[in-house]
């Protein structure tokens, strides 16, 4: 494995040498583990690995340690004889013999010890059956529904036991069962479950603890399967007599499918009743985009912002937008997530998907004006760099309204000949909206996917550009315009005769070749093009050598028709130049 190290560092294991080396481990660790049932599971998990003797000593070790263990420790060790016996009993019948499973007689001394650890008190001893995965130690299956079977069976008789604790016992103890709507679903499916329902509603319905919360609403829902439209009337339509207030009624309906109906009933109970259901559900919709923006509705009723924004996504799709969808939710619920996502930035990023979802979809369904999806876009940018789904309606703005781009540079430049001192601290609102400003020019190349017989022609490049400049000047911002605009004209591609740049550039190019900034501009940004590079042991400079021979070649053809552009093209030719002699002798110095 390790090839590079000196061959007598390598000296040969034997097998039977590694073997007797996990003997002495397991002997050493047997030693060690003491009263903590975490070494002890760790060593049971492991007896195949160990020789007979060693074997014996760990169950000798274990079966006088745990009557001295303290409860929590216990409790620990009976949880990971729970889980072995779980996956060694549900691969021991199998066809095919699994050559990890222990054997009956190893599996029926760890049943014994798992017995011996069984708690005196009814709750200690059941409660891990109502966990989200219990994993049971015998009757197990490897087909998911034959499991669940046995679980539910075995919830069941527990259930009918733990009924007779009464309700205040089991509130008392609530904490120690992990999924109680499944405890609630189990209570309510046994025979005294209708009487202890009834006390938890009534007595209860109203509680903010949330662990009771869950209780109700498992016993909710196993009622309502079993009575359907009477267990409505019973409990919360006002005209069936129901005796809950509209709070108490909200509680029992978090339990129920979240569907058209459950809404109804909800909306119906009263406001205090709809505005507690929505403040708290978390089932919602999947590809039913009616459903989707009732529910996106309510949930922005309830300033649930983020929460809508994800049901929009799972919902809205392009083809719904573009014909019968609700664009201004849409539009609505994106504008107001912004403050959101802000207030709470960890939950704001797990929408970030969402969001892009429905920007594109807002893109693509073709009824949302440009302005509208460029104020998104804006607002959204920092998500949008990097994860966006959509070619940017902002870019295409930029690309044709020189106003646009004039907007963003005084957003984060000051006006020419304006001093620091002159200018006043920005707020925390400016200095977000020109850190915006900043990404979005940065990322600006209009030019950068566009091949030869895509670019704009002369005519009109020239014209935008000379009204960006005129627009520029007017508010003061010429000399920073310039410099971006030339950054952005050297993203472009190669012109039709072959030679970089694009014809169209090289007339903008001449038409301003007394402007410093655009050259400068032009130089700096396609040098920045280019990013990181990688290389090669000895490589040294040839890739910037081959650069620099591809810019002479083009300076050499551009010199008669395009001289001022030749001039641009030779001063890259030449930085490339002078990057291949440093990559030379850092070359030499490293290697």
């Amino acid at each position: 494995m390790r090839d590079w190290a000196p061959t007598e560092r390598l000296p040969a294991v034997r097998i039977a040498d590694y073997w007797e080396d996990v003997q002495a481990a397991g002997k050493q660790l047997l030693a060690l583990a003491d009263l903590e049932a975490k070494r002890w599971v760790g060593l049971l998990q492991n007896l195949n690995q160990f020789k007979p003797e060693v074997r014996e000593s760990v169950f000798l070790g274990i079966e006088a340690a745990y009557v001295r263990l303290p409860v929590a420790e216990s409790r620990q060790l009976r949880q990971g004889l729970r889980k072995l016996l779980h996956r060694h009993n549900q691969f021991a019948d199998g066809e095919k013999p699994i050559d990890w499973v222990y054997d009956e007689a190893t599996r029926s001394r760890l049943m014994r010890l798992y017995e011996a650890l069984t708690p005196d008190d009814l709750i200690d001893r059941h409660a891990w059956l109502f966990a989200f995965w219990p994993e049971r130690p015998i009757d197990t299956a490897t087909v998911w529904q034959a499991e669940q079977a046995a679980i539910e069976r075995e919830r069941a008789e527990v259930a009918a036991q733990l009924a007779h604790l009464g309700l205040p016992a089991l509130l008392d103890r609530i904490d120690c069962f992990e999924n109680r709507r499944a405890l609630g679903w189990s209570l309510a499916s046994c025979p005294m479950g209708g009487e202890l329902a009834a006390e938890l509603f009534t007595q209860h319905g109203e509680t903010s603890r949330p662990e009771v919360r869950e209780l109700i609403q498992g016993c909710a829902q196993r009622l309502h399967l079993k009575e359907g439209d009477a267990f409505l009337d019973r409990w919360i339509r006002p005209e069936g007599g129901s005796p809950l207030t509209e709070s108490a009624c909200a509680a029992l309906l978090l339990g129920l499918p979240a569907e058209g109906g459950t809404w109804d009933t909800a909306e119906q109970r009263g406001p205090v009743c709809a505005e507690a259901y929505w403040r708290e559900t978390h089932g919602t919709p999947f590809d039913r985009p009616a459903d989707g923006e009732r529910v996106a509705k309510a949930l922005l009723s309830v300033n649930r912002v983020l929460d809508a924004i994800d049901v929009l996504a799972k919902n809205s799709k392009t083809d719904w937008l573009a014909s019968t969808g609700d664009i201004e939710l849409v539009i609505s619920a994106l504008k107001r997530g912004v403050e959101a996502s802000n207030a709470d930035p960890t939950l704001g990023q797990r929408v970030a998907y969402d969001v892009t979802t429905l920007l594109m979809r807002l893109s693509e369904c073709r009824k949302v004006s440009e302005e509208a999806m460029t104020q998104l876009e804006w607002a959204y940018f920092g998500l949008l760099e990097y994860q966006a789904q959509h070619d940017l309606v902002i870019y295409r703005r930029l690309s044709k309204e020189p106003g646009t781009l004039v907007e963003l540079l005084s957003l984060l430049y000051r006006p020419d000949g304006a001093e620091k001192e002159s200018s006043p601290e920005p707020t925390e609102a400016a200095k977000r909206m020109a850190s915006n400003a900043w990404h979005v020019l940065n990322k600006w190349q209009p030019f950068a996917k566009l091949g030869a017989a895509e670019m704009p022609s002369p005519e009109s490049l020239l014209l935008y550009s000379e009204a960006v400049i005129k627009t520029a000047h007017e508010r003061g911002y010429r000399a920073v315009a310039l410099d971006h605009l030339g950054k952005a004209l050297a993203g472009g591609p190669p012109g039709g005769d072959g030679n970089w740049p694009h014809e169209s550039v090289r007339i903008v190019i001449e038409n301003f070749a007394r402007e410093e900034e655009l050259k400068d501009g032009f130089v700096a940004g396609r040098i920045n093009i280019r990013g990181t590079t990688w290389r090669a042991v000895g490589e040294g400079g040839e890739q910037e050598r081959d650069l620099a021979e591809d810019y002479r070649r083009w300076q050499n053809a551009l010199a008669v028709t395009a001289p001022a552009t030749s001039g641009l093209v030779g001063r890259l030719a030449q930085s490339f130049a002078r990057d291949a002699t440093r990559m030379d002798i850092d070359d030499r110095r490293w290697h």
